[in-house]
């Protein structure tokens, strides 16, 4: 039998790859490990979910006249939590995703993180809810504080407590504390300029060409950087509010936080740069250095935002342009408009 020759021999048509940036560039055993260490994440959740805590298991319910105190902690993930009057939980209360119910005696602490709490029993304890409102109902008597973050709470004239009762404006406290241009007093602001210059002095440092890349993208396409962070700021916090009711997507949602926080403090130390160019030129026409560059506009940048009113405004518009300029510029890890990026950092 004739042989073909092997131009003519058929060949099995190559089907394009899919580059995903630095995915690429790691070797066979450092994709396993990654693929591990995410198996390990999904497993743990997945048991933490279907398994519940070990107090809840052993002590559903108390039934009966004779109530005796179940020891140990109770907690409860992307679902609400009961605890019947027949029932007495020696320990806290605590519900991840949903909210909780307190009919029974609790010797403990009770929190609801993303639900409301409702209190109708003796809690020997602090009530506290996140993201919820707190029903202190007829029979309620709390020896601990009570506090909620991002709610109201709702108080009946016979409901007891020893402690002290905090409304639900400490999301607002805490917004103006932070972010001082939010509210309409200022003073000047020096620690948080300093921490923003040594913040952007350290990244500058460790990663310079990508910072570089990240500040060349948000001049070339400022508009389009707000678009694709505002987007993300809503479709990111609603994607990771989903994941975390999940439970089992509990780590994905933190990951997914902890990503977007890196992009928007490369962002911002980016947008530092670019301010801080054109204020070094006009001091000392002389000097190109991007560490210094950083170290100024990003002082610059902090002190604008916490300008009474005006402040607050900047802060989103100057965030959502971070977070987009480093999404669109992948970290700063293209290789390609790399010279183009160190050029454009020199311009004007």
């Amino acid at each position: 039998m004739a042989a073909f020759p092997p131009s003519a021999q058929m060949r099995r048509p190559s089907r394009p790859r899919i580059r995903l940036g630095g995915w690429d560039r790691l070797d066979v055993h450092s994709r396993d490990r990654v693929r591990l260490v995410l198996a390990a994440f999904a497993l743990a959740a997945a048991w933490v979910c279907l398994t519940g805590s070990p107090s809840a298991r052993a002590h559903p319910q108390l039934a009966g006249t004779d109530v005796r105190c179940a020891p140990g902690n109770v907690v409860a993930y992307a679902r609400g939590l009961v605890i019947m009057r027949d029932q007495w939980i020696c320990g806290d209360v605590d519900a991840y995703g949903g909210g909780i119910t307190i009919l029974g005696r609790v010797t403990g602490s009770v929190t609801a993180f993303g639900g409301g709490v409702r209190v109708a029993g003796p809690v020997e304890g602090d009530v506290t809810a996140f993201g919820g409102d707190i029903w202190l109902l007829r029979g309620a008597s709390v020896t601990g504080d009570v506090q909620t973050w991002g709610g109201a709470i709702h108080r009946t004239p016979a409901a007891l407590v020893t402690g002290d009762i905090e409304r639900g404006d400490r999301l607002a406290i805490m917004a103006q504390s932070r972010w001082p241009g939010f509210s309409g007093h200022w003073a000047f602001p020096w620690p948080w300029m300093l921490a923003w210059a040594v913040l952007a002095a350290l990244v500058v440092a460790v990663a310079p060409e990508r910072t570089l890349r990240v500040s060349a993208v948000a001049r070339r396409a400022a508009w389009r950087s707000l678009a694709v962070g505002v987007l993300t700021i809503l479709l990111g916090a609603t994607l990771a509010a989903v994941l975390f009711a999940t439970c089992i997507g509990i780590p994905v949602s933190l990951l997914l936080l902890a990503v977007l926080l890196l992009a928007w403090i490369l962002g911002t130390v980016a947008l530092g740069v670019w301010l801080g160019e054109h204020v070094v030129r006009v001091i000392a026409p002389n000097e190109h250095s991007p560490v210094l560059a950083a170290i100024v506009g990003a002082a610059v940048l902090a002190g604008i935002e916490t300008i009474p009113w005006v402040g607050g405004g900047v802060s989103v518009i100057a965030g959502s342009v971070a977070l987009g300029a480093a999404l669109l510029g992948r970290f700063g890890s293209q290789r390609a408009p790399a010279g183009r990026a160190l050029a454009a950092s020199r311009e004007l």
